[in-house]
């Protein structure tokens, strides 16, 4: 029931953050004068069931992967690299969107990113969490456990973990795509390459401190991310 109980609160953040990034992107995508409610209540929905479902799974197939939810030895300097992670993260995407990507692709040159309490708690609790849930308690640890299985039990070695995070982590950054494809217009190779860089990045920080000290670090850091570009990068680079 622990298990489940954690699950129902990873799915409820989750619902929040997509509560959030709704409010503060449907409008902007939808006809004018469109009644939100409805697309809202179904994403939401669906955001808590998927990741609810997916994180009992996750939790399941823990114990058998070497992976976990907290490392109880973790002391005030991993988490303190960890928000030090999440700020880099949070620099390297504003960073070269400003710098580098705004002079190749038309649509960011005067671009400015909104910079908002609902965009700021979207990202910290859909991001946050809900990806985290998805992407490294689920798909990173499936991607173990089926290894562990194949080798009848045997524990994973350090590149079974490596091509976990980097497998993972593709997987995240090729989820941006659609939305990308929404924005500029296009999948150009500029387009896919800014994608799956901005994302694989963090992708796979976030997938090194999930193997090293846990999922709660993976979600914290993740989080971090989003607070400093909200409220550090976006005012300065933008």
């Amino acid at each position: 029931m622990k298990k489940v109980r954690l699950s129902i609160l990873f799915g409820i953040l989750s619902a929040l953050g997509i509560y959030f990034i709704a409010e503060s992107t449907l409008s902007n995508l939808l006809p004018e004068n469109t009644d939100l409610t409805l697309p809202t209540v179904l994403l939401t929905g669906q955001t808590f069931l998927m990741v609810t479902i997916l994180s009992i799974l996750g939790l399941n197939m823990l114990p058998k992967t070497g992976l976990r939810l907290y490392q109880a030895s973790s002391n005030g300097t991993v988490w303190i690299k960890a928000a030090l992670a999440g700020v880099g993260v949070g620099f390297f995407i504003q960073a070269l969107d400003a710098l580098y990507f705004a002079d190749r692709l038309e649509a960011l040159n005067g671009y400015q990113p909104e910079s908002s309490l609902s965009a700021m708690l979207g990202g910290v609790l859909y991001g946050g969490v809900g990806e985290e849930v998805l992407i490294r308690l689920f798909l990173m640890t499936l991607i173990v456990w089926m290894v562990t299985k194949l080798k009848r039990g045997a524990a994973p070695s350090n590149m079974v973990y490596i091509v976990a995070i980097l497998i993972s982590s593709l997987v995240f950054a090729i989820g941006h795509l659609p939305a990308n494809l929404n924005f500029f217009g296009e999948l150009s190779t500029m387009v896919v390459f800014r994608a799956l860089l901005l994302n694989g990045v963090g992708g796979i920080l976030f997938g090194w401190l999930y193997w090293k000290h846990g999922l709660v670090l993976a979600i914290f850091a993740h989080m971090i991310a989003h607070i400093s570009m909200h409220l550090i990068f976006i005012p300065i680079l933008f």
